[in-house]
């Protein structure tokens, strides 16, 4: 697994968003997707086709983006709607990533549940630009991009984020 952040806290939330991005896409490609690397960075600094934003608010707050290639989001459409790409019209292929976003947010929503965080994260926004500015960074807040490889195109994770929470609530079992 990929050294994400100095911070415990920071690490989880990154951890849980990564291993959300690969089991979803991994559900729907044929392709292997793995993370290559994280890395911190002062500003947005991804440049895509589409971007799935999600927003996040409870115990840890801000925006994460899926980045995409047209490419990957048509066939990762495709393989949702199980149909052929190329009859995709550019509502259909927004709809799919919105679709995938929604998937990546639930399962990331679960693993950070799952560790004590309560998180709640919105629907996606679906949008050819992104979200994310310089001036979404707070002095609390911390940028990171992950990069993945699948052979299928490009996908990548920006996100500007904020554990608001130290340490997690722990669970009792009854």
């Amino acid at each position: 697994m990929l050294q994400f952040a100095k911070n415990k806290e920071m690490s989880l939330l990154l951890t849980a968003f990564t291993l959300a991005v690969i089991d979803v896409f991994s559900s729907f490609s044929t392709s292997r997707v793995t993370a290559t690397g994280a890395r911190k960075v002062e500003q947005p600094i991804l440049s895509a086709d589409i971007y799935g934003t999600m927003y996040l608010s409870g115990d840890t707050t801000g925006k994460v983006e899926v980045a995409l290639d047209k490419e990957m989001a048509k066939q990762m459409a495709a393989n949702i709607g199980r149909c052929d790409p190329e009859l995709l019209s550019d509502d259909e292929i927004n709809d799919g990533v919105g679709e995938l976003i929604n998937q990546i947010a639930g399962n990331t929503r679960t693993r950070l549940w799952g560790q004590g965080y309560k998180t709640e994260i919105s629907l996606p926004k679906v949008t050819g630009y992104s979200n994310l500015a310089e001036s979404d960074k707070t002095d609390k807040q911390s940028i990171y991009v992950i990069d993945f490889d699948c052979s299928c195109g490009f996908v990548a994770l920006q996100m500007c984020l904020r554990v608001t929470k130290s340490k997690p609530v722990q669970t009792t079992q009854s």
